[in-house]
């Protein structure tokens, strides 16, 4: 059976045409960290999920990967791979800018092409190994290339057989963990699960907190975020998405025809082509 990465998978749900408003529970008990962003997404999985195989192709578009000429890897059709042990599918994401001169001289494609034959140089991680690569592509193209973007992967989609019952337990737990975490907790930290367990997004640094009265500092709120939002927000969505497929589509297969008519490719590594 063919595997997807967790990304690409919600990148297929996110083409599903759909109303602006999706109506329906999230689960059999309410939960109430999730923001109205969040519950539109599960709710579209949830959605996707009670569409047939015979269904998927009519309502949907063509996966393609939008290319907006910033990046060395963009574009194009994502890839669906043979083997769970493919290095493409575990290995963590890594891309680099282009840079905007090269944009403003219309040479993105040359500088593609030339990036790629020589990123050879990248793929030992010695130092001088990247500075020759960087001193290559000054004098190539007289700019100066910023550091590589790498993210962890976003893990793997197998679509298996799974226990209802167990993965309703699962989610019980987690949600009355919650609740004694709560419990257990300070009230500075009450304060904080009350006023952003449904923004705990702003754990990240790119968005700004103007309204902590938590009795928390700013690093300690962002911390205390952080761990919230991977200790029980991020399993529940995972969870979530589980029960969802066993619930409403558990013979839901992903074959490689099926992923093909959805706009995916044969993985280069796994299929030898």
């Amino acid at each position: 059976m063919p595997f997807i990465t967790q990304s690409n998978f919600s990148r297929i749900v996110g083409e599903m045409p759909t109303s602006e408003e999706i109506q329906g529970e999230l689960y059999k008990t309410p939960i109430y960290f999730f923001n109205k962003t969040e519950r539109y997404r599960l709710l579209r999985i949830k959605q996707f999920l009670q569409l047939g195989e015979d269904k998927l192709v009519k309502v949907f578009i063509k996966v393609e990967r939008e290319d907006t000429q910033s990046w060395i890897f963009e574009g194009g059709k994502p890839a669906y791979h043979k083997s769970t042990d493919c290095s493409t599918l575990n290995g963590e994401y890594v891309n680099f800018p282009i840079p905007e001169e090269i944009k403003e001289k219309n040479q993105v494609k040359e500088f593609r092409e030339w990036f790629k034959e020589n990123s050879y140089l990248l793929e030992d991680s010695l130092k001088r190994n990247e500075e020759a690569f960087a001193l290559k592509i000054k004098s190539r193209f007289g700019v100066n290339i910023e550091g590589r973007i790498t993210r962890p992967n976003s893990g793997k989609m197998l679509f298996i057989d799974l226990d209802l019952e167990e993965l309703e337990k699962a989610i019980d737990n987690l949600l009355e963990k919650s609740r004694r975490f709560y419990g257990s907790s300070s009230q500075s930290q009450q304060a904080a699960i009350k006023k952003y367990s449904q923004r705990a997004f702003l754990y990240l640094r790119k968005y700004e907190i103007s309204d902590n009265d938590t009795g928390l500092s700013e690093e300690q709120l962002r911390q205390f975020l952080q761990e919230y939002d991977q200790k029980f927000k991020q399993p529940v969505k995972d969870l979530l998405t589980k029960y969802y497929m066993v619930k409403y589509n558990p013979k839901l297969e992903f074959k490689g025809s099926l992923l093909e008519q959805l706009g995916f490719k044969e993985c280069q590594k796994c299929y030898g082509n």
